[in-house]
């Protein structure tokens, strides 16, 4: 069943978020965006260094930029961000362009922020594969960006996760779950508790509806 959101901007994907603040009642620093493209859809999931307000408005200055550009190519976008962070607390992101008139996924990431493609046939040769991430945290450090492009096909899922996770939340995702019974199943089995933590869950469906 696809959220409002989706039919509202007639998406290629089906897609949920699950945000959980490190104590009850905090703001959480974990920010995500979704923005429709030409090529397709843009999916990033933002982790202001530290906590609280100042976290919250480092990833909130960066995703105001990628709404605001969603349409360039990844390593721009990781640019863009770098730069106009220089003066806040920073932050860690992945980011994932869905290209539906390739069926492919462009993604990026520097800092923590892990990325899972999970297969939904059941004979793909890697039923999960993950980002290639790169040392860094933008405002600060830009490492050499090396984005990375992946066939997708239908029903094939993606997940972001902030470091509030546990790294091995891939295991037992079931791709036939909507997006949001994903997310909330990881939160509940593999949050820290310790740190903000953020899902992103997108199905790809294949085709802008």
């Amino acid at each position: 069943m696809m959220n409002s959101t989706e039919k509202e901007m007639g998406l290629a994907i089906d897609w949920d978020v699950s945000v959980r603040p490190m104590a009850k009642g905090a703001v959480s620093g974990d920010v995500h965006v979704l923005k429709e493209c030409e090529e397709g859809v843009l999916l990033a999931a933002l982790d202001g260094a530290g906590h609280g307000e100042p976290a919250r408005e480092a990833a909130t200055a960066a995703a105001r930029l990628l709404e605001a550009h969603a349409g360039e190519p990844a390593v721009t976008l990781m640019a863009r961000c770098h730069e106009a962070l220089t003066l806040t607390r920073g932050a860690a992101m992945t980011l994932v362009c869905f290209r539906t008139r390739e069926n492919r996924i462009d993604w990026l990431g520097v800092g923590n922020v892990e990325g899972r493609l999970i297969r939904a046939h059941p004979e793909a040769a890697e039923r999960s594969e993950a980002i290639v991430l790169q040392g860094g945290l933008l405002g600060y450090r830009l490492p050499l960006l090396r984005p990375a492009s992946l066939a997708i096909s239908p029903r094939d899922v993606v997940v972001l996760a902030t470091d509030g996770i546990h790294a091995d939340f891939a295991e037992d995702v079931n791709v036939w779950h909507t997006p949001a019974r994903i997310a909330t199943d990881i939160m509940d089995q593999r949050w820290k508790g310790n740190d903000d933590a953020l899902l992103v869950v997108a199905r790809y469906l294949g085709a802008a509806i």
